[in-house]
């Protein structure tokens, strides 16, 4: 498996910032929803969305309850900023957006009640250094939802729009090397094997908890050990 050169692949997603919202973002998804069942509305809570890109979980989640405070995380400011678009046009005060690594969180230790990572792990060389920053900003027995495409869902047609993508990036990166961000880019790079999936949690310490199909996207939850 190739290495992603992070420095790049924050380049490709800013420079396409403007379409992916438009082709991603579904703040009234299953699987959004689903999340959003399994936490409190009447409680103030602090959510982590993750490498949260331009915002799918930090607006789907602040829209759902007032009592939470969404903060999501990127490196990729141009993703940020349709966020912020996003979040002003709803008035969603208790959605914010900050730049930032998620193997260096700038949060407290124990100060967050629940992180949301959704499309993150296939951006990641080695998960490890992200998946022990969640166990330090998240209480004890507070949960973390790791939101990926279930590859084993996808249609024919969604097999193609993601060959169709994969291709676009293949051509662009010939053009402009600058945004090569890793070799053999592909559909199953893209994407992570259920099974794999599954016990990426338990391996990082994580308490199993329910595993989730929505949307063609699969949700593992766990939670941080007290």
């Amino acid at each position: 498996m190739s290495t992603i050169d992070t420095s790049r692949l924050t380049r490709w997603y800013n420079a396409q910032a403007r379409f992916y919202s438009k082709r991603r973002d579904s703040f009234d998804g299953g699987h959004v929803d689903w999340v959003a069942g399994r936490l409190d509305g009447d409680r103030d809570l602090r959510i982590l969305d993750a490498a949260c890109g331009t915002g799918l979980f930090t607006i789907g989640l602040a829209r759902r309850s007032p009592r939470w405070h969404v903060e999501g995380v990127d490196l990729a400011e141009g993703m940020l900023d349709v966020g912020r678009r996003h979040a002003s046009e709803r008035k969603l005060a208790n959605a914010v957006f900050s730049a930032g690594d998620v193997e260096r969180l700038s949060l407290e230790d124990a100060s967050v009640d629940a992180v949301v990572a959704a499309g993150m792990l296939p951006n990641l060389n080695d998960p490890g250094p992200a998946l022990a920053e969640f166990r330090r900003v998240l209480r004890p027995d507070a949960p973390i939802f790791v939101v990926e495409i279930d590859r084993e869902a996808l249609s024919t047609g969604d097999r193609l729009s993601f060959r169709a993508m994969v291709w676009g990036y293949r051509v662009v990166s010939t053009l402009l090397p600058r945004y090569k961000f890793a070799r053999g880019w592909s559909l199953e790079r893209s994407t992570i094997d259920p099974a794999r999936l599954e016990t990426i949690l338990p391996e990082a310490g994580f308490r199993p908890g329910t595993v989730h199909r929505a949307d063609k996207h699969l949700i593992v939850e766990a939670f941080n050990p007290s």
